[in-house]
């Protein structure tokens, strides 16, 4: 977003939160951490904090408020997620478990990968009171997955992987010791 964009979104904070005052390094700081995000977006969600939020969101409430409208499997419950499985399993069964798959995958992808990591089929073949808890536990764990990540700047994403290369770099140097 645009300086001139990230402009009126803080003019609107401040409007619907007139007792909180802006200072230079306050929105120098919201700046910096809310730029990477899509104008559209961002004042999408400024205005649903607005209507919803008693008090001045946070960058974390603000990201978060983003990743959400960004990615609306992010708000797809685990239930809803079983609901689309079953459908796809009406419509095709495992016999035709590619086009289930692509049926799924157009729909949610979150949920897409879940049914790819448990794999349809095995899905179709075993009990519902065995396997749909499983997929709910790991639909939940991967909405958590995805919308942490869908929250950090790019910023703090790069210096995320630098570190883990770093350390897989001294973990196998330590094991070749």
């Amino acid at each position: 977003m645009t300086k001139n964009e990230f402009t009126k979104l803080t003019e609107q904070l401040f409007l619907a939160y007139s007792d909180r005052k802006p200072t230079p390094e306050m929105i120098s700081m919201y700046y910096n951490e809310l730029m990477d995000i899509d104008f559209k977006t961002a004042a999408l969600a400024v205005k649903e904090l607005i209507e919803t939020s008693e008090y001045f969101p946070t960058i974390a409430a603000i990201r978060k408020t983003c990743a959400r409208i960004a990615r609306p499997e992010l708000s797809q419950t685990a239930s809803e997620v079983s609901k689309l499985i079953q459908d796809a399993i009406r419509k095709f069964g495992y016999p035709r478990a590619l086009e289930a798959c692509e049926y799924i995958k157009q729909r949610n992808p979150l949920a897409y990968k879940v049914v790819k990591d448990i794999g349809f089929i095995n899905i179709c073949k075993s009990s519902p009171e065995f396997v749909y808890p499983r997929i709910d536990r790991l639909y939940r764990e991967e909405q958590k997955a995805l919308s942490n990540a869908q929250q950090l700047s790019p910023d703090v994403k790069f210096k995320l992987e630098t570190l883990k290369n770093e350390i897989q770099q001294n973990a196998l140097m330590l094991e070749s010791n």
